[in-house]
Order: structure tokens, then C-alpha cells, then sequence
């Protein structure tokens, strides 16, 4: 069952926030480490807007797409920065759980309201 266009618009937005964030991240100098700490935080923005407005797969799509976007600036900080560079190895299962526990929830309460819409 192909998606509504309103989802790609979503998802397109999705991509182009977790781009961003990436371009941010990358742009920062390795020097300013306490800046890319705040940086990395801002990618559970568009991995929780997507379990919010496209489900647990969404979430989860967009939390692997923000490992994928992060894997170049990971291998640059392996060397320089290695300790940096293994917290955001191990901040990706965060990202993973916040996109599929948000996703979880609300497809839980869509389908509490689909019930009690159909009940009343």
C-alpha cells in the first residue's frame, strides 16, 4: 500500500533535518568537542518527529539513517578523538530505542482512538 504524499513530504523534511544536523556536525571544528556534544543531541529531533508522525518504522528508518550520516565523521574522530568518537557509536542504540519507543506509543494511542471512535 503505497503512502500518502503527505508522508514523503514528512520524510523528506525528516531527511533533510537529519542532513543538516550532519552538515552542522561535520562543519564544527574537532576543537569546539564541547559543541559536537551538543550537536549530536540534536539529532533525537527528527528521530522522534518521525516515530510521532510515521511510526515505529519511520522512527527507526530515520534513527539508522542518522548512524549512516554520522559513520564518515565517525571514522574522521577514530584517531584524533577516540573516545568521542566510541560515545557516538554507543549513543546510536539510544537513537534506535527513542525512534522505535516513540513510534511504539503512538502507534498505540492511533489505534486506542481508532477503538473508541469506532465504540462511541
Amino acid at each position: 500500500m503505497p503512502l500518502p504524499r503527505a508522508n514523503y513530504v514528512q520524510a523528506a523534511a525528516i531527511a533533510f533535518a537529519v542532513i543538516g544536523v550532519g552538515l552542522l556536525h561535520y562543519l564544527t571544528p574537532l576543537q569546539f568537542r564541547h559543541w559536537h556534544d551538543i550537536i549530536q543531541q540534536l539529532y533525537f529531533f527528527p528521530i522522534v518527529y518521525a516515530g510521532l508522525t510515521l511510526g515505529c518504522r519511520g522512527g527507526l528508518a530515520t534513527a539508522l539513517f542518522v548512524g549512516l550520516v554520522q559513520t564518515p565523521h565517525i571514522a574522521q574522530t577514530w584517531g584524533p578523538m577516540h573516545s568521542y568518537a566510541v560515545g557516538q557509536i554507543l549513543d546510536m542504540p539510544v537513537f534506535w530505542a527513542a525512534g522505535i519507543l516513540t513510534g511504539i506509543l503512538v502507534e498505540r494511542e492511533r489505534k486506542q482512538r481508532a477503538e473508541l471512535a469506532r465504540t462511541t
